[in-house]
């Protein structure tokens, strides 16, 4: 009778242990599929440039620009840089897109630029999406993080090497 306890009190403990295991993987997965997201965003926004400088070297506008930054965006290699070097990267992008757009808006040849039209409504669209994303990640990472620092929570997440998700410091 009493090895039918300890195998049930073993079997109750390895379920328990499987359903935490699950929750926390489920939890870190879609912190990081999030994050994958928004590093995706930010190659598309980074590819952008080059597309956007061709279109803006047509116009006038161009000397007003003062692509300068831009020009030393695009001497790094992104795909050496570490996240939070991209996130560094990607608020300057921001800034200089921000500015081109502000300085844009008033040329009335360029806004009749099909392809210029196109690209300002894609970057805008990214944009968008990376905000929801950043938002989306803040919320699940703080999530995940209280999990695993809660019991029973955090004996599982020791025993099986499950960190912290770090905070991406992703404002503008």
């Amino acid at each position: 009778m009493l090895e039918h306890i300890g195998l049930i009190i073993t079997f109750v403990i390895v379920v328990i242990v499987c359903i935490i295991y699950t929750r926390l993987m489920r939890y870190r997965n879609r912190a990081r599929e999030v994050r994958t997201d928004i590093e995706i965003l930010m190659k598309q926004r980074w590819d952008s440039l080059p597309i956007l400088i061709e279109i803006i070297k047509k116009y006038p506008i161009y000397e007003e620009a003062n692509l300068e930054k831009i020009a030393k965006i695009e001497d790094k290699k992104y795909d050496e840089l570490k996240t939070l070097q991209k996130l560094d990267v990607d608020k300057e992008i921001s800034k200089v897109i921000k500015k081109i757009f502000d300085i844009t808006k008033n040329s009335e040849d360029l806004n009749q630029d099909e392809e210029y039209i196109k690209l300002k409504e894609n970057l805008l669209k990214i944009d968008k999406e990376m905000e929801n994303n950043k938002k989306d990640y803040k919320s699940l990472s703080k999530e995940y993080n209280k999990k695993i620092e809660t019991v029973p929570n955090n004996l599982i997440a020791i025993l099986f090497g499950f960190n912290e998700e770090k905070f991406l410091e992703t404002g503008k």
